[in-house]
């Protein structure tokens, strides 16, 4: 089964500006700061062709009350595609690999955030 978890600062470098590259958004310090503090706490997954990153997703794993009960859960979000890579299924890829690995883990609930 192919590996699609990013670990390395170089990774999510990367991951950072397909981010920036996908969504046609502005670098900006204060983002910066956000993003990669956001991103310590979370799993990234990606696909790369040679050298470049070409999808990626970020997980980050909770555990919410719901109702007096607890649960682990992970919230999917920064789905992001270069737009020329569109259409080849790679944000399918991840997603699926991504709710195999919670499915492993026992993580019962899974949010998705739109942007």
């Amino acid at each position: 089964m192919p590996q699609f978890r990013l670990n390395s600062a170089e990774d999510l470098e990367k991951f950072y500006q397909l981010y920036f590259y996908a969504f046609n958004a502005l670098d900006e310090p204060s983002w910066r700061k956000y993003f990669f503090e956001r991103y310590q706490h979370g799993l990234i997954y990606g696909i790369k062709q040679g050298e470049k990153l070409t999808n990626g997703l970020y997980s980050l794993p909770f555990k919410v009350d719901f109702h007096g009960t607890k649960y682990l859960m992970s919230g999917i979000g920064d789905v992001a595609t270069a737009p020329e890579s569109a259409g080849q299924c790679g944000a399918s890829t991840l997603l699926q690999a991504a709710l195999n690995e919670m499915s492993a883990n026992k993580v019962t609930l899974s949010y998705g955030a739109l942007h």
